[in-house]
């Protein structure tokens, strides 16, 4: 069986991150004896860079058993096994910013005119942008799913609050995952603020690195 891991990037600061992010993986990634590393080239701007990058998924998308795709500031820094696996479906990652938040609080798009719009009323588990995967199937349904939400979302002037998060948040909620992981794997770098309102303690093993003002996409 195949994994591959997908990190869609722009920029030579972000192909930094993603090196580092592969040498981490070549360490820590094994959820199937064979994985391949698969860095794709996204769209510059911002917030065209995160917002797109679904899209090259989509355009690019790999030929393998299972595809998971990560933030490429991010490093593995403990072992991940099959425990990340579904059967047929979406594995996604609680976000640690909002473990045991209340619905009305969690942070979807709540603008009616965007297809990304969740009814105060509606809410759940509120995941990540940052390590989404899934049986190649799910994954690649997926990242046609969301491209096309932004698609019409652009269509219309609007930009989803979170960008692609956004889309994925609403399209989670009609096709629930099937694993759901824990904030381990989108651990923040500095968790002090964190661990104020985590019921439990979690281990690192994804970390999503802290960065400057000038690293970040777009400015």
């Amino acid at each position: 069986m195949k994994t591959t891991l997908v990190t869609v990037v722009t920029g030579e600061i972000y192909e930094k991150f993603a090196d580092d992010l592969f040498d981490s993986a070549e360490q820590f990634f094994h959820p199937t004896d064979e994985v391949e590393l698969l860095m794709l080239s996204g769209t510059p701007g911002w917030p065209e860079a995160t917002m797109l990058r679904w899209h090259h998924l989509f355009l690019g998308f790999p030929e393998s058993d299972y595809v998971f795709m990560s933030d490429a500031d991010m490093l593995f820094v403990a072992d991940v096994w099959d425990e990340i696996l579904p059967n047929d479906g979406i594995t996604a990652t609680q976000h640690p910013g909002y473990v045991g938040e209340v619905k009305e609080r969690l942070p979807y798009e709540r603008r009616p005119e965007s297809f990304s719009y969740v009814a105060p009323h509606r809410g759940g588990t509120y995941y990540c942008g940052g390590f989404v995967g899934g049986t190649a199937e799910a994954m690649f349904d997926l990242a046609e799913i969301v491209s096309d939400k932004i698609n019409l979302d652009r269509a219309s002037g609007v930009t989803p609050v979170w960008h692609d998060e956004s889309a994925l948040n609403h399209t989670l909620l009609l096709v629930k995952p099937e694993v759901v992981l824990t904030p381990s794997y989108c651990y923040p770098d500095n968790d002090s603020y964190y661990k104020t309102f985590w019921p439990v303690e979690y281990k690192r093993k994804l970390v999503a690195l802290d960065k400057t003002a000038e690293q970040r996409v777009g400015r």
